[in-house]
C-alpha cells in the first residue's frame, strides 16, 4: 500500500535528528532547535491547494519528486539546525 502524501511529508520532514511535530494554527509545523524548518497545510484559507512550505525554493504543481521534496527540505532544515545536529546527519558520516 503506497502512503498518503500526509504521510509522505511527516516521514521526510521528521526523519532529520531532533525534528519535532508540532500542531500551529491548525496545521503541522516541523521544528529543529525550536524554530520552524516546514509547514504543511491544506486547504489554507479555503485555497484548495496542498501546500509544504519551507525555507527554500519549490513549486510542485502536479507531480511530485519526492527525492527533490526531500533535497528541499534538507535545504531548510540546516538553516535552523545546530552544528551537532547537522553532524548526526546520516551524509555527514
Amino acid at each position: 500500500m503506497s502512503k498518503d502524501i500526509n504521510q509522505a511529508v511527516r516521514e521526510v520532514c521528521l526523519s532529520f535528528p531532533a525534528t519535532e511535530e508540532v500542531p500551529s494554527r491548525g496545521s503541522p509545523d516541523f521544528r529543529v532547535n525550536g524554530k520552524t524548518f516546514a509547514t504543511y497545510v491544506v486547504n489554507h484559507h479555503g485555497d484548495g491547494r496542498v501546500a509544504l512550505w519551507l525555507n527554500a525554493e519549490l513549486d510542485v504543481e502536479d507531480e511530485a519528486d519526492w527525492h527533490e521534496i526531500e533535497e528541499l527540505v534538507l535545504i531548510s532544515y540546516r538553516h535552523f539546525a545546530l552544528k551537532r545536529m547537522l553532524q548526526a546527519l546520516p551524509d555527514q558520516g
